[in-house]
């Protein structure tokens, strides 16, 4: 018998704006696939804030599972130990998810987030986070990637850039937020970065202001 979860558009309440919630019928649950090898549907469509719906169409999906298959299966695989999605998709809109936990610009344009071609992952350690930036520029020829963002607890990884920028892109961003010089350099040291070849950027939190400088 197949797993069910819970719906991701009622979130479980069964109906919307008063009538049966047209996602699950009125169930308030879902079935819950295997999109790729590792990851389920449940996975990386939950969220804490279960106030917004967050139920992708069928175009998302596919390239939800095109993104899992293509380059976090392959991350899992070769890192050897678990990745727990942190967070996957996103609804794009003013009243999607994108824009609840990011904030602008999401709400007038996609993220790859809300593409279905991005998830933030936590492989277990800061250390197995930084090889997981190590793996995949050691098989980047091999491999489906746009951007890989080491954000402290977890790395974000994008299969392709928003569509915005063109169907299936692929910039080769590797970016770095940090807290300190110290941790800078850090980073730089272990990632082992070729700033010219990848655009690696550094984000740095003075005061509450984020700023951006291209290294």
């Amino acid at each position: 018998m197949d797993l069910l979860c819970t719906c991701r558009r009622c979130w479980g309440r069964a109906s919307v704006n008063g009538s049966p919630c047209p996602t699950c019928a009125g169930s308030g649950k879902v079935p819950d696939p295997f999109l790729s090898d590792f990851f389920r549907y449940s996975e990386v469509t939950g969220t804490a804030l279960r106030s917004i719906a967050n139920d992708p169409d069928d175009l998302t999906l596919e390239r939800m599972r095109r993104h899992l298959r293509d380059l976090v299966d392959p991350l899992r695989v070769g890192l050897g130990v678990p990745l727990y999605c942190t967070s996957g998709y996103r609804s794009p809109g003013p009243r999607g998810l994108d824009f609840a936990v990011s904030g602008p610009p999401f709400d007038v344009r996609p993220s790859a987030h809300s593409d279905g071609t991005a998830t933030d992952l936590y492989p277990g350690s800061p250390r197995t986070i930084l090889d997981a930036v190590r793996w995949i520029l050691a098989h980047e020829s091999a491999l489906a990637w746009d951007q890989v963002i080491v954000e402290g607890g977890c790395v974000h990884v994008a299969s392709a850039a928003p569509r915005t920028y063109g169907e299936w892109v692929q910039r080769r961003h590797v970016l770095v937020r940090v807290r300190s010089a110290e941790w800078d350099a850090w980073e730089r040291t272990r990632v082992g970065v070729e700033p010219a070849r990848y655009g690696y950027e550094t984000y740095r939190d003075d005061d509450d202001r984020q700023r951006s400088r291209t290294v």
